[in-house]
Protein backbone atom coordinates (compact mmCIF):
# COMPACT_ATOMS: atom_id res chain seq x y z
CA UNK A 1 0.00 0.00 0.00
CA UNK A 2 1.21 3.51 -0.76
CA UNK A 3 0.17 7.07 -0.04
CA UNK A 4 -2.16 7.14 -3.02
CA UNK A 5 -4.08 4.08 -1.83
CA UNK A 6 -2.57 0.76 -2.84
CA UNK A 7 -0.50 -0.95 -5.48
CA UNK A 8 -1.77 -4.49 -5.04
CA UNK A 9 -3.86 -4.97 -8.19
CA UNK A 10 -5.91 -7.71 -9.75
CA UNK A 11 -7.51 -9.81 -7.02
CA UNK A 12 -10.47 -7.79 -5.77
CA UNK A 13 -13.75 -9.67 -6.15
CA UNK A 14 -15.66 -6.37 -6.24
CA UNK A 15 -13.78 -4.29 -8.79
CA UNK A 16 -11.42 -6.81 -10.38
CA UNK A 17 -8.54 -4.39 -10.28
CA UNK A 18 -7.27 -3.69 -6.76
CA UNK A 19 -6.68 -6.65 -4.51
CA UNK A 20 -6.00 -4.50 -1.47
CA UNK A 21 -9.29 -2.60 -1.41
CA UNK A 22 -11.12 -5.32 0.47
CA UNK A 23 -8.41 -5.28 3.11
CA UNK A 24 -7.31 -1.66 3.51
CA UNK A 25 -10.72 -0.05 3.93
CA UNK A 26 -9.74 2.74 1.54
CA UNK A 27 -13.33 3.40 0.45
CA UNK A 28 -15.50 6.18 -0.89
CA UNK A 29 -13.21 8.00 -3.30
CA UNK A 30 -15.06 6.81 -6.38
CA UNK A 31 -17.46 9.52 -7.50
CA UNK A 32 -19.52 6.96 -9.44
CA UNK A 33 -19.98 4.03 -7.08
CA UNK A 34 -18.57 5.18 -3.75
CA UNK A 35 -17.05 1.75 -3.27
CA UNK A 36 -13.36 1.48 -4.00
CA UNK A 37 -10.86 4.29 -3.47
CA UNK A 38 -8.55 2.62 -5.95
CA UNK A 39 -10.80 3.94 -8.73
CA UNK A 40 -8.94 7.22 -8.55
CA UNK A 41 -5.78 5.23 -9.16
CA UNK A 42 -6.74 2.61 -11.71
CA UNK A 43 -9.79 4.14 -13.37
CA UNK A 44 -11.61 0.83 -13.55
CA UNK A 45 -14.16 -0.44 -11.06
CA UNK A 46 -16.67 -3.12 -12.02
CA UNK A 47 -18.63 -2.38 -8.86
CA UNK A 48 -19.96 0.77 -10.46
CA UNK A 49 -23.57 -0.37 -11.01
CA UNK A 50 -22.41 -2.61 -13.84
CA UNK A 51 -21.45 0.41 -15.87
CA UNK A 52 -17.91 -0.71 -16.54
CA UNK A 53 -15.00 1.67 -16.80
CA UNK A 54 -15.05 4.47 -14.25
CA UNK A 55 -13.15 7.59 -15.12
CA UNK A 56 -10.30 8.64 -12.93
CA UNK A 57 -10.26 12.27 -11.84
CA UNK A 58 -7.90 13.00 -14.73
CA UNK A 59 -10.10 11.22 -17.30
CA UNK A 60 -13.23 12.95 -16.03
CA UNK A 61 -11.65 16.40 -16.24
CA UNK A 62 -10.37 15.61 -19.72
CA UNK A 63 -13.83 14.47 -20.87
CA UNK A 64 -15.45 17.64 -19.49
CA UNK A 65 -12.81 19.79 -21.15
CA UNK A 66 -13.07 18.06 -24.54
CA UNK A 67 -16.87 18.31 -24.45
CA UNK A 68 -16.59 22.03 -23.72
CA UNK A 69 -14.44 22.75 -26.79
CA UNK A 70 -15.80 20.14 -29.23
CA UNK A 71 -17.97 21.22 -32.14
CA UNK A 72 -21.02 19.24 -31.06
CA UNK A 73 -23.73 21.87 -31.51
CA UNK A 74 -26.38 19.94 -33.44
CA UNK A 75 -29.85 20.66 -32.02
CA UNK A 76 -31.51 17.81 -33.92
CA UNK A 77 -29.08 15.16 -32.70
CA UNK A 78 -29.09 16.63 -29.20
CA UNK A 79 -32.87 16.32 -29.10
CA UNK A 80 -32.77 12.73 -30.38
CA UNK A 81 -30.17 11.83 -27.79
CA UNK A 82 -32.10 13.45 -24.94
CA UNK A 83 -35.35 11.70 -25.94
CA UNK A 84 -33.60 8.35 -26.27
CA UNK A 85 -31.97 8.61 -22.86
CA UNK A 86 -35.29 9.66 -21.30
CA UNK A 87 -36.81 6.46 -22.70
CA UNK A 88 -33.81 4.43 -21.52
CA UNK A 89 -32.73 3.68 -25.11
CA UNK A 90 -28.95 3.49 -25.45
CA UNK A 91 -27.21 5.80 -27.93
CA UNK A 92 -23.52 6.10 -28.68
CA UNK A 93 -21.72 8.00 -25.94
CA UNK A 94 -20.06 11.38 -26.41
CA UNK A 95 -16.49 10.10 -26.43
CA UNK A 96 -17.47 7.38 -28.92
CA UNK A 97 -19.19 10.01 -31.07
CA UNK A 98 -15.98 12.03 -31.21
CA UNK A 99 -13.97 8.95 -32.15
CA UNK A 100 -16.46 8.02 -34.88
CA UNK A 101 -16.35 11.57 -36.28
CA UNK A 102 -12.57 11.26 -36.46
CA UNK A 103 -12.80 7.86 -38.18
CA UNK A 104 -15.38 9.14 -40.67
CA UNK A 105 -13.12 12.06 -41.57
CA UNK A 106 -10.11 9.76 -41.90
CA UNK A 107 -11.76 6.82 -43.66
CA UNK A 108 -14.29 8.77 -45.79
CA UNK A 109 -16.71 5.85 -46.29
CA UNK A 110 -19.17 5.99 -49.16
CA UNK A 111 -21.32 3.17 -47.77
CA UNK A 112 -21.97 2.19 -44.16
CA UNK A 113 -23.74 -0.89 -42.80
CA UNK A 114 -25.14 -0.52 -39.29
CA UNK A 115 -26.40 -3.35 -37.11
CA UNK A 116 -28.73 -1.92 -34.47
CA UNK A 117 -30.69 1.16 -35.55
CA UNK A 118 -32.42 1.81 -32.21
CA UNK A 119 -34.10 5.22 -32.67
CA UNK A 120 -32.01 6.18 -35.69
CA UNK A 121 -29.53 8.42 -33.86
CA UNK A 122 -26.35 6.85 -35.20
CA UNK A 123 -27.70 6.57 -38.76
CA UNK A 124 -28.43 10.29 -38.78
CA UNK A 125 -25.08 10.93 -37.07
CA UNK A 126 -23.23 9.12 -39.88
CA UNK A 127 -25.03 11.16 -42.53
CA UNK A 128 -24.39 14.40 -40.66
CA UNK A 129 -20.65 13.77 -40.53
CA UNK A 130 -20.00 12.04 -43.84
CA UNK A 131 -21.34 11.77 -47.35
CA UNK A 132 -22.10 8.08 -46.90
CA UNK A 133 -25.25 6.16 -47.66
CA UNK A 134 -26.34 4.02 -44.69
CA UNK A 135 -28.04 0.64 -44.59
CA UNK A 136 -29.25 -0.04 -41.06
CA UNK A 137 -30.95 -3.09 -39.51
CA UNK A 138 -33.37 -3.14 -36.56
CA UNK A 139 -35.51 -5.95 -35.17
CA UNK A 140 -37.43 -4.25 -32.34
CA UNK A 141 -40.80 -3.13 -33.73
CA UNK A 142 -41.34 -0.32 -31.26
CA UNK A 143 -37.95 1.21 -32.04
CA UNK A 144 -38.48 0.84 -35.78
CA UNK A 145 -41.47 3.21 -35.71
CA UNK A 146 -39.47 5.79 -33.77
CA UNK A 147 -36.45 5.40 -36.06
CA UNK A 148 -38.58 5.87 -39.18
CA UNK A 149 -40.02 9.08 -37.75
CA UNK A 150 -36.59 10.42 -36.79
CA UNK A 151 -34.99 9.53 -40.11
CA UNK A 152 -37.80 11.27 -42.01
CA UNK A 153 -37.43 14.37 -39.83
CA UNK A 154 -33.65 14.42 -40.31
CA UNK A 155 -33.88 15.04 -44.05
CA UNK A 156 -31.67 12.04 -44.81
CA UNK A 157 -34.35 9.59 -45.93
CA UNK A 158 -32.74 9.42 -49.37
CA UNK A 159 -29.46 8.21 -47.83
CA UNK A 160 -30.69 5.89 -45.07
CA UNK A 161 -32.24 2.51 -45.82
CA UNK A 162 -33.87 0.85 -42.81
CA UNK A 163 -34.18 -2.94 -43.04
CA UNK A 164 -36.66 -4.44 -40.58
CA UNK A 165 -36.01 -7.83 -39.07
CA UNK A 166 -33.45 -10.11 -37.46
CA UNK A 167 -29.91 -9.26 -38.57
CA UNK A 168 -29.05 -12.95 -38.44
CA UNK A 169 -31.59 -13.56 -41.20
CA UNK A 170 -30.99 -10.36 -43.20
CA UNK A 171 -27.17 -10.36 -43.34
CA UNK A 172 -26.80 -13.61 -45.35
CA UNK A 173 -29.04 -12.11 -48.05
CA UNK A 174 -27.24 -8.76 -48.27
CA UNK A 175 -24.79 -7.90 -51.00
CA UNK A 176 -21.80 -5.67 -50.41
CA UNK A 177 -19.29 -4.36 -50.39
CA UNK A 178 -19.51 -1.75 -47.65
CA UNK A 179 -16.73 0.67 -46.74
CA UNK A 180 -17.58 0.61 -43.03
CA UNK A 181 -19.64 -1.52 -40.66
CA UNK A 182 -20.89 -0.27 -37.30
CA UNK A 183 -21.91 -3.06 -34.92
CA UNK A 184 -24.04 -1.89 -31.99
CA UNK A 185 -26.56 -4.63 -31.31
CA UNK A 186 -27.00 -7.59 -28.97
CA UNK A 187 -23.47 -8.24 -27.75
CA UNK A 188 -23.95 -11.98 -27.56
CA UNK A 189 -24.60 -12.02 -31.33
CA UNK A 190 -21.40 -10.24 -32.44
CA UNK A 191 -19.53 -13.49 -32.98
CA UNK A 192 -22.43 -14.95 -34.99
CA UNK A 193 -22.68 -11.87 -37.23
CA UNK A 194 -18.92 -11.70 -37.85
CA UNK A 195 -18.59 -14.05 -40.88
CA UNK A 196 -21.23 -12.15 -42.85
CA UNK A 197 -19.90 -8.76 -41.77
CA UNK A 198 -16.42 -9.66 -43.02
CA UNK A 199 -17.90 -10.97 -46.27
CA UNK A 200 -19.76 -7.69 -46.77
CA UNK A 201 -16.83 -5.46 -45.81
CA UNK A 202 -14.51 -4.42 -48.63
CA UNK A 203 -10.77 -4.92 -48.38
CA UNK A 204 -9.45 -1.90 -46.52
CA UNK A 205 -12.85 -1.44 -44.89
CA UNK A 206 -13.41 -0.67 -41.22
CA UNK A 207 -15.51 -2.68 -38.75
CA UNK A 208 -16.31 -0.76 -35.55
CA UNK A 209 -17.91 -2.79 -32.73
CA UNK A 210 -19.24 -0.80 -29.77
CA UNK A 211 -19.68 -1.86 -26.13
CA UNK A 212 -17.19 -4.72 -26.24
CA UNK A 213 -16.31 -4.26 -22.55
CA UNK A 214 -19.88 -5.36 -21.68
CA UNK A 215 -20.07 -3.09 -18.65
CA UNK A 216 -16.65 -4.16 -17.37
CA UNK A 217 -17.56 -7.86 -17.29
CA UNK A 218 -15.14 -8.69 -20.10
CA UNK A 219 -12.16 -8.50 -17.74
CA UNK A 220 -13.75 -10.71 -15.09
CA UNK A 221 -13.24 -14.45 -14.95
CA UNK A 222 -16.09 -16.63 -16.18
CA UNK A 223 -17.13 -17.55 -12.63
CA UNK A 224 -17.00 -13.95 -11.36
CA UNK A 225 -19.64 -12.92 -13.89
CA UNK A 226 -23.33 -13.27 -12.98
CA UNK A 227 -24.66 -16.56 -14.33
CA UNK A 228 -27.19 -14.84 -16.61
CA UNK A 229 -24.34 -12.90 -18.28
CA UNK A 230 -21.90 -15.74 -18.80
CA UNK A 231 -23.00 -16.56 -22.34
CA UNK A 232 -22.51 -12.94 -23.45
CA UNK A 233 -19.15 -12.87 -21.65
CA UNK A 234 -18.00 -16.04 -23.43
CA UNK A 235 -19.21 -14.94 -26.85
CA UNK A 236 -17.68 -11.47 -26.60
CA UNK A 237 -14.33 -12.99 -25.71
CA UNK A 238 -14.72 -15.28 -28.73
CA UNK A 239 -15.49 -12.26 -30.92
CA UNK A 240 -12.44 -10.33 -29.76
CA UNK A 241 -10.23 -13.38 -30.12
CA UNK A 242 -11.51 -13.87 -33.69
CA UNK A 243 -10.86 -10.28 -34.79
CA UNK A 244 -7.53 -10.02 -32.96
CA UNK A 245 -6.15 -13.31 -34.32
CA UNK A 246 -8.02 -13.57 -37.62
CA UNK A 247 -5.92 -13.82 -40.76
CA UNK A 248 -6.01 -10.61 -42.78
CA UNK A 249 -7.45 -8.57 -39.92
CA UNK A 250 -5.84 -5.78 -37.92
CA UNK A 251 -7.68 -4.93 -34.70
CA UNK A 252 -7.33 -2.67 -31.70
CA UNK A 253 -9.66 -1.95 -28.78
CA UNK A 254 -9.97 1.64 -27.61
CA UNK A 255 -11.00 2.51 -24.02
CA UNK A 256 -13.77 4.90 -25.06
CA UNK A 257 -17.37 4.47 -23.97
CA UNK A 258 -17.81 0.84 -23.00
CA UNK A 259 -14.99 -0.24 -25.31
CA UNK A 260 -14.76 0.27 -29.08
CA UNK A 261 -13.12 -2.49 -31.13
CA UNK A 262 -11.80 -1.33 -34.51
CA UNK A 263 -10.96 -3.91 -37.17
CA UNK A 264 -9.51 -3.27 -40.62
CA UNK A 265 -9.95 -5.96 -43.26
CA UNK A 266 -6.63 -6.12 -45.06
Amino acid sequence: RNAGGCFFRGACSECGFCGACSECGFRGACSECGFCGACSECGFCGACSGRGRVMSGYDERLEIYLSSIADEDDPFLERLEAEARADDVPVIRKDVQRMLRFLLALHKPGTILEIGTAVGFSSVFFCRHSGASVVTIENFERRIACAEKNIAASGFSDRITLLKGDAGEILPRLCGPFDMVFLDAAQGQYIHFLPDLLRLLRCGGLLAADNVMIGGDLLESHYAVARRKRTIHKRMREYLCAVMKGEGLATTVLPVGDGLALTVKQ
